[in-house]
């Protein structure tokens, strides 16, 4: 027979809310840099996806997207950074160049960078960095990922679409054919 009865229910009513909330806080697996005195950076999203049979950081693919400007007005980049897989990065330049190239083929998306190819065919891993375009001009880029159930099966996809960041400039004309 407890002895404290209220004692009890007053430490449980203390503990549980600071348990949940040291939950809720827990440390994420990858981070973007923080501003400096150089660059601004701006987290555009955060995701991550667990998979049963990965065993560095507890099973989990951690993704981070942010932007990073220079102060003095040079470059600008939206990254993509994870914990697990090789990130990825795009310029305006970059990005304005590949949606002018997918529009010309007809193509509204592409896979970016190279973070993850499947083991064979039982393998249901997919992550791919999506760069997304509508019109000759970048519209977003997505992360999607699909990771293993404890059977072996995969799991429902993860794909964040993280808007584009940067002002848009109009596609370049397609050269003309010289007479």
């Amino acid at each position: 027979m407890n002895r404290f009865p209220k004692l009890t229910i007053a430490l449980a009513l203390i503990i549980a809310p600071a348990m949940l909330m040291a939950a809720a806080e827990a440390p994420r697996k990858v981070t973007a840099p923080q501003s400096d005195q150089h660059f601004e950076v701006t987290e555009l999203g955060y995701v991550e996806a667990q998979d049963a049979f990965v065993k560095q950081d507890e099973g989990t693919y951690a993704f981070v997207v942010y932007t990073r400007l220079a102060k003095d007005g040079g470059k600008k980049e939206l990254v993509i950074r994870s914990n697990l897989v090789t990130g990825t990065s795009f310029t305006p330049e970059k990005g304005n160049k590949m949606a002018a190239d997918l529009e010309r083929q007809g193509k509204s998306m592409r896979t970016w960078g190279s973070p993850f190819t499947a083991s064979g065919p039982e393998d249901k891993r997919v992550i791919e960095y999506r760069f997304h375009q509508k019109d000759g001009k970048p519209t977003g880029v997505e992360i999607y990922a699909v990771t293993r159930d404890a059977e072996h099966k995969a799991t429902p996809a993860k794909s964040p679409l993280v808007t584009w960041p940067f002002p848009v400039e109009a596609p370049p004309a397609e050269p003309e054919d010289a007479e």
